[in-house]
């Protein structure tokens, strides 16, 4: 059984993983986008429902970029529908849809979570 508390957690600490490694190398290169990631660790961990105002604007702002703690937000965002599902076979094919989207991304962090959602599945 998958436990959503639990998934979320691991899910939200690979994401700030991400944003940690990728602020870092920004701001170690001098670039500007260092700034866009800057105060955005609790914008990034809410779930985008409870997402309000101006926050949810740096965060649409944050998803137009190539930056790859965008991607792993996308990611992260985009599994918040498993919870939605009645059907077990249809939860099934989402999470199967969703761990084959994350083991491509090249995020490392991400592809733990879904290493793991693929082994209790």
């Amino acid at each position: 059984m998958l436990d959503r508390f639990h998934i979320t957690s691991h899910l939200n600490q690979a994401l700030d993983k991400v944003r940690r490694a990728e602020s870092g190398q920004l701001r170690a290169a001098g670039r500007a986008q260092a700034e866009q990631l800057k105060n955005m660790r609790w914008k990034l961990l809410r779930r985008t429902s409870r997402v309000r105002g101006r926050a949810r604007l740096q965060l649409r702002r944050l998803l137009r970029t190539k930056l790859v703690t965008a991607r792993a937000w996308a990611l992260k965002d985009l599994f918040e529908h498993f919870w939605t599902y009645k059907s077990v076979r249809h939860a099934g094919q989402f999470l199967d849809f969703w761990t084959w989207r994350a083991l491509r991304s090249r995020i490392e962090p991400m592809k733990k979570v879904a290493r793991m959602l693929r082994s209790h599945e």
